[in-house]
This record gives structure tokens, sequence and C-alpha cells, in this order.
């Protein structure tokens, strides 16, 4: 072992037969703190020292109840992490004939004590026949089942701390907590350093657990499971479900606005089937953000308006209809600032369907340069709609850098403008009598479930419609960059969420996928992050290896599944309980017509920025009103 590694105590012949050691001074004085307490440090590390007391189990003075007692003994102790609190526990099993010979024994020196005391006026024979009482109980129960085996198990628990004074603070914190159980702990003294050594894991068998061994059948220690936990998530934020990965079921937190502070991305991702719990959860974000004074941008694909439903129960909450908008998404008039013309060149270009570095675009970016829109009064794309139309009956109007466009440059880029201004569906970007989006709303939330949206094989430039669709999934997510993007210099800054379902609506675009990679990137530094969601992994590319946090719902294809599981890691890829777990006993369409029972909803499995994958099961919000509008299912509340 390295130098710095725990060595083994010298041990001769039997650990029973060892010497407790008295802790000493350098100046040779007995020092009274370590009889109590042992002080580890590592000679050749910057590593501080740290002082340790090993608390044991004397006595369980009363029966435990179960459950709701027993079987939170550990549960108790798994509570204390992050206080330096841990512990070790001894278990080993004698066969039941040995068990039942030992109670013989244990019968005949009752017997005997018995016998020595029967003319003795005194409490002891009732205490002696209430053990033989028990012991007799403890016999019938051995011989009533055959395949029963007696186990002996000692606790240990650490507790160490900095200083010795903290430390025994702690330990008696610790020791209270336990009295009201009851259980009694206590820390032997001169027995430490044979208890930090039962605490090292290839060590002989030490005096001090021998002393502190207690016994049970079977049966009976099996009320005191589950003994080990597993962590996942953050250690505070928003209760989003349980850890199942043990019995304990440990409560698992996302803290969405402590990640940034702590310069983490606090951007996640969703995968699972259609009908697996994604946009449950996107709710329940929306919700916990709006609460603590952050802001939501999100898109509504569903054709109920799920999200518009969840937004009711959020004050202030904006629901945009493209097809009959109330506000305007026109970034000339929504969006404050002089960097706003770099944001609608690349919408403005795509919808137009031109090519950079073209003259069209020059020409474009001409005209929406700030100073120009300010010398000819276009505040928005319904005057630069007017304006382009003019330039197009008279060319010779241009001036200044528009002089070098070509006649045929200007038409093409108003008719471009005149054809979009005529349309219908596109009223939300060209329609004069709307109001601006107010930027300061808790929740926007964006409904495209009426336009036409392209799938992967089609071209958009063959249908306007689709192309309209595509564009306004570019426009929303610009909007959504520029607003939630908080200043860096900011002392109190806004915390921003980006929430998109379906994210392959907004993936396919090379605009999209900048945007998406700007929160997964940047988004620690502006407080701010994106929450996707998709049914196929395939959907978020590269994406995937730059945001951390992962949720992987249900998935009923084999190769989906181990896609799903290649996001977490390539360990996680080839193990087939874990695709298996993911097809079969991942919220499990096991009801009468297939659907998934009530108690087996939201489960998934969970990848944190530790990097740890656990199972868990998401729990819905305790507002009614917010649990009922956060399920998707129409009546299912």
């Amino acid at each position: 072992p390295g130098p710095s590694a725990p060595r083994p105590f010298p041990h001769h012949g039997s650990a029973h037969l060892m010497r407790r050691h008295q802790s000493f001074r350098l100046d040779g004085q007995i020092d009274p703190r370590y009889s109590r307490a042992v002080k580890t440090q590592f000679t050749d590390t910057d590593i501080p020292p740290c002082f340790q007391t090993f608390l044991l189990v004397d006595d369980f003075p009363a029966p435990l109840p179960w459950p709701g007692v027993a079987d939170q003994v550990f549960a108790l102790l798994n509570h204390f992490e992050g206080s330096g609190v841990d512990y070790t526990l001894h278990t080993w099993t004698r066969p039941r004939i040995d068990a039942l010979a030992a109670n013989t024994t244990a019968l005949k020196s009752l017997s005997e004590q018995l016998d020595e005391r029967d003319s003795e006026l005194s409490f002891a024979q009732n205490f002696l026949v209430k053990r033989g009482q028990m012991l007799s109980r403890y016999n019938n129960h051995l011989e009533a089942n055959p395949a029963e085996t007696e186990i002996h198990f000692c606790p240990i628990i650490a507790v160490s701390a900095p200083t010795y004074e903290e430390l025994r603070d702690r330990v008696q914190d610790v020791q209270r907590t336990f009295k009201d159980i009851p259980i009694k702990l206590i820390d032997p003294a001169g027995a430490q350093e044979e208890a930090w050594a039962a605490c090292q894991p290839g060590y002989p068998p030490q005096r001090v657990v021998a002393d502190y061994t207690h016994f049970l059948p079977t049966d009976l220690f099996s009320k005191f499971v589950p003994i080990t936990s597993a962590q996942i998530g953050d250690a505070a934020g928003l209760y989003i479900g349980e850890c199942r990965l043990s019995g304990l079921e440990t409560p698992v937190y996302h803290d969405l606005l402590g990640v940034t502070e702590k310069d983490k991305s606090a951007s996640f991702l969703l995968i699972g089937d259609l009908g697996s719990g994604k946009s449950v959860l996107l709710k329940i974000y929306t919700g916990y953000i709006s609460d603590h004074g952050g802001q939501i941008f999100a898109i509504d694909r569903s054709p109920m308006g799920e999200y518009g439903t969840y937004g009711d129960s959020i004050q202030g909450a904006i629901v945009i209809d493209p097809t009959n908008p109330e506000y305007t998404l026109d970034l000339l008039r929504v969006i404050p600032g002089a960097d706003v013309a770099e944001r609608i060149l690349p919408v403005l270009m795509r919808l137009f369907q031109i090519k950079s570095g073209s003259p069209e675009s020059t020409f474009l970016s001409d005209l929406i340069e700030p100073n120009y829109r300010a010398r000819n009064k276009i505040h928005g794309l319904p005057e630069l709609v007017t304006h382009t139309a003019e330039l197009a009956r008279n060319p010779q109007l241009a001036a200044g850098a528009l002089s070098a466009a070509t006649p045929e440059t200007i038409l093409k880029v108003a008719s471009q403008l005149r054809f979009w201004s005529q349309r219908t569906y596109a009223r939300v970007l060209f329609a004069s009598d709307l109001k601006p989006l107010p930027l300061d709303a808790p929740l926007v939330i964006l409904r495209t479930n009426k336009l036409a949206l392209p799938d992967e094989a089609s071209d958009i430039a063959d249908d306007p419609t689709k192309l309209f669709g595509d564009v306004i999934y570019t426009l929303f997510a610009t909007i959504a960059r520029q607003v939630l993007f908080s200043d860096i210099d900011d002392p109190a800054p806004r915390f921003g969420l980006f929430l998109l379902d379906e994210a392959r609506h907004l993936t396919r675009s090379n605009i999209g996928n900048s945007i998406i990679e700007d929160f997964g990137i940047d988004g620690r530094k502006h407080h701010c992050a994106v929450g996707l969601a998709s049914q196929d992994p395939a959907h978020f590319g590269r994406i995937a290896k730059l945001i951390p946090t992962l949720f992987l719902f249900r998935q009923v294809d084999e190769t989906l599944a181990a896609d799903e599981l290649r996001m977490a890691s390539k360990d996680a890829a080839t193990n087939d309980n874990l695709i298996k777990q993911l097809m079969t006993e991942t919220s499990p369409g096991t009801g009468p017509e297939g659907e998934t029972p009530p108690h087996r909803r939201g489960e998934c499995l969970m990848k944190d920025l530790r990097n740890r994958l656990a199972e868990i099961k998401i729990q819905l919000p305790a507002r009614a009103d917010r649990a009922a509008a956060a399920l998707t299912t129409p009546g299912a509340a």
C-alpha cells in the first residue's frame, strides 16, 4: 500500500485477547479526549485531520414497532448524510441447530441461577423468569421454522468532525435522536481504535464487535430492511420524486436554480415513448420555476393545449396562437436594442429562402440596420413591407448602402415581404394591430398544434405553410434566447427556462441547433437552462453530449431503448438487464387495455450531474389544481 494508506494494527492471536490501548500525549500524559475519539490524518497530503467517534448499540430497551420504526432505523442513519455520519454493519449467521444447542445451554444456566436464588428475598427471580420466558419463545420460534437461521449483527456508527468539540456535539445529537426510538448508543472508552479498525475492509475481527453483538432470527432481522440507500440528484431544490433503487425510496431533488450558481449546466433532456410521462415532468418544472420568480418559454404542440391548461394555474401566463394571435412575434417590435437586426436577419433569410452572401441577403441586412430603420421610421415588419414596396416602385429612392442593390434584388425582397404579409396564418408577424409580446410574463406558451410542420423527409420550400411553421419555431426560440439570457453583470438575475417537447421540430434546423447549444454551453453563465423532450435519441444529435442531466423514460423498441441508455453511458447501452427494465419494467402498460396503472406512472431512469444513474418515480405537485393540470390524459385527474 501507499505511504498514506491505513495500516492494520498489530494482531496477535485471537482478537478477543487484544489489549486495549490508552491514548497518550507527546509529554507522556494520558489525553482524556482520545479515550472516546480517534484522530485520523494523512501525513503526506494536504487533507486536514479529523476526529472520529464510533457509537455502538448497547441495548434495545423496548421492542421496536414495525412498520414505522424498525424499518426506519437505517433510513435515519442515511438522513445524517452530509453531517459526517456513516455506519458499518457486521453480520454473520449461526445455523439453526447450533442456535438451538446454545439455547439449551442458556436454559441450563438460567435454571442454575434460579436454584441459587430460590431462598433470596429480591426481584432477581422475576428478572430471571422473564428471561426464561423470552428464551422459551425464541426457542419455540426456531423449532417451528426448520429453514430459520440466527443472525448476529453489530452496527457501528461513525461520527466525524474537524474538531473534538464539534465532534462531541454531533455525537450527542445522534445519541439523542436514537434514544427516542428507543435505542441506546454508547461510545465505549478505550475501544475507539478497535471500532475504527472494525470499519475498515480486510481487518481481522475486533473484540469490540464481539462485545456489542446482538442476534435475531432472520425473519425478525428483516424488519430492519431496507438497510442501504441510493442517492441521486441534488441535496436541495425541486422535489421531483423518489429514488426507487433501494427500498428506502429517498427523495430526489433537482436544484435548477442553484446549479447555475455553482457554474454548472442546469439543462436537461427527456427521452421516452409516447405517454411515458415526459410532458408531465416538463409541466412540473414549469410550476416550480414560476413559483420561484423565474420565467419560462414553452412550445405546446398538443391538440388539447395541455401547457395552456397548466398555465391557468400560473398568474400572468400568456398563450400565443399564431393562427389567432393576440400578441405579435415581430422581433423588431418585441425585442429592444440595436442587436435585434442580427437576430431577425437569419429568421427572415430562412423564411424568404435567401442564401447567405447573396445580393438579397445584403439588401435585407441594410434594410433592417438600426440607423436606416430610425431614419425611415420603420418600427416593425408592417412598415418594412410598405417601405420595400415603395422602393420596388421607385428604385431611385434607395439611398446610402441600399443604392448598390439592383431593381431585381429590391423587387425580389419586396415580393417576399408582400407574399408573407398576405398570408392569414402569418398575421402573428405582419399584422400592425397586435400588441408586442410582454417580455416580463412568468410563462409564455406558443401553441403550434394548428401550424403545419415539415417531416424529416419533406422539403420545406415546397409548402409555404410548413416553411412558416418551421420558421415560427426558430423565431420563438430566438426570442426565448434573447429574453432568458440575463446580463452576466446582473446582481439579481431572473432564472430562465426554455421548454420544448417534440424537440425535432427545432433541432432539424441549423439555427435551432445553434440556439439550443447556446443554452447548453452558455446558459450557466446567464442563469438559464433548456429542457428538451423527444421520443427518439437521434433527434438530439450532438446536443446530447452538452447536456448532463437525463431522464430516460419507457421505450418499447429495443433499439431505441439501447440508444437511450447509450446517452447515459456506453456500459448502460450494453446492459441487457437495463434494456429490459426500460422496455418492460418502467411504467409498463399492464392495464386491461394496455395502459399504465396509476401506481406505476412516472417511472424513469435519471442520470444526474455526478453521472449517477438510478431508477426514480416522478411525483405530481402537492397542489391539487397543479396535479390535475399536469396530467396529459384528458379526464385523468
